[in-house]
């Protein structure tokens, strides 16, 4: 893996200033942010690996609405976003398989695989949220 040539993440757009758990700049949590200096080679590169599927989980997060955390699991990291009518939609890692990217969701004990790679998504992920409800 190419070793990222900036010191930090960070693109000066910080959002846990306001009370955002997941940066909506930069993509980390509070904690990696406030501790960004005292983590070792390790967890950074972990963290800048964790970037671009973050970004995935951000962008659905915009969309629904709502407060996005990431969490740790035993099949890894995963996002969790409270929505504005206070259900919880999970959010798993994006599936690549060729040029379709997948990200799991499970809201209310209904699943869906939203199909990210289609320009359709927002439209998709609208009509989930409704058909839960």
């Amino acid at each position: 893996m190419p070793q990222p040539t900036a010191e930090t993440p960070c693109i000066g757009v910080c959002s846990t200033a306001i009370g955002d758990d997941v940066c909506q700049g930069c993509a980390r949590t509070f904690t990696e942010i406030s501790c960004w200096y005292e983590l070792d080679a390790g967890h950074k590169a972990r963290v800048w690996a964790a970037l671009p599927r973050r970004r995935v989980w951000q962008a659905l997060a915009r969309m629904a609405g709502g407060h996005l955390r990431i969490e740790d699991g035993a099949q890894g990291e995963y996002a969790e976003l409270q929505l504005h009518d206070g259900r919880l939609l999970q959010m798993s890692l994006p599936q690549q398989q060729g040029e379709r990217r997948e990200v799991p969701l499970t809201l209310d004990g209904h699943r869906c695989a939203l199909l990210v790679s289609d320009e359709g998504w927002p439209q998709a992920l609208r009509e989930f949220l409704q058909a839960t409800r």
